[in-house]
């Protein structure tokens, strides 16, 4: 019996040793996990974007490189892109001058076409040809002229002040008519300001002036941007616009299905589908004709 007590008592013994082995076993195998996270108080470094900046295209030609204005007439030939006011700009005459020099009706210019340039200011107008009315049974024709458009037209070059859209918004508010001067033509039409936060959204004040504005595009609308002058309680501002009607209108008896764009120094667009990326950009082209009605 007392053997049997030994024997049960020497089994216990063993087991409590290799459980107490096991134990330390495990122990020795486990990570040492402190009780605390170690605490960094080193600044998280963060890489710094810089914004993107618009930077406006330079002209291809500085004005060191200009070549000097001449002091005698002579005879150009019309280039891709020419047109008269920029002729008038490098040549220092004005557009009425080059007109009148050579009985020109309009302003538009073909490729290679000849123009005398009257930088002396001595060469006399010449007349415009006057196509006669064909008769039938000896009679003139009865039939009723188109109705002209009635246009005001400015002489001489037409400037305005570069000035940026953030200072144009508290002179030309919402609400606010102006005078456009086109800067090709002279010809200038009423308009008014409907709105708009990144650019004037702006309509025609009336009929008569929807017709002057569509007869700057040759009489179809248009995208194609146009250097103005925005003439309001008698500030002359150099701007852009885009001859497309788009949108929603106020004015309902003007003739216009909607309003156009007029863009100044730094303006940006909607940021519709007209950028891939929906974002507002500067437009360059805009800006272009911004500085072609500064006299830039």
């Amino acid at each position: 019996m007392e053997l049997d007590r030994f024997t049960i008592i020497k089994s216990i013994g063993s087991a409590i040793i290799l459980t107490g082995a096991l134990m330390v076993l495990v122990s020795m195998t486990q990570p040492d996990i402190p009780d605390k996270p170690a605490q960094n108080n080193s600044p998280v470094q963060t890489a710094e974007v810089p914004p993107r900046i618009y930077q406006e295209r330079e002209n291809l030609v500085s004005r060191a490189e200009q070549p000097a204005k001449p002091a005698v007439d002579f005879t150009y030939t019309v280039k891709q892109g020419d047109t008269l006011y920029d002729l008038a700009l490098t040549y220092g005459v004005i557009v009425e001058q080059i007109m009148a020099a050579n009985g020109l009706a309009s302003d538009k210019l073909s490729l290679e076409q000849k123009l005398l340039i009257p930088c002396s200011g001595k060469v006399q107008a010449v007349k415009t040809a006057v196509v006669p009315q064909k008769k039938k049974n000896n009679t003139v024709s009865q039939k009723a002229p188109a109705s002209p458009v009635s246009r005001s037209r400015y002489t001489g070059k037409v400037i305005g002040e570069k000035l940026p859209w953030s200072q144009v918004q508290s002179i030309f508010a919402a609400g606010d008519t102006a005078t456009v001067i086109d800067v090709n033509t002279g010809y200038s039409f009423k308009i008014k300001r409907k709105g708009g936060h990144n650019h004037a959204d702006c309509e025609p004040l009336t009929a008569s002036d929807t017709k002057v504005m569509k007869s700057l595009y040759g009489g179809s609308w248009s995208w194609d941007r146009r250097a103005i002058v925005i003439v309001i309680d008698g500030k002359k501002i150099a701007a852009s616009m885009a001859g497309k009607p788009h949108g929603s209108e106020n004015i309902k008896a003007n003739g216009f299905a909607g309003h156009f764009c007029i863009h100044f120094y730094g303006s940006k667009t909607h940021g519709s589908e007209y950028t891939g990326s929906r974002t507002p950009i500067v437009d360059p082209d805009h800006q272009a004709m911004v500085r072609k009605a500064a006299g830039l």
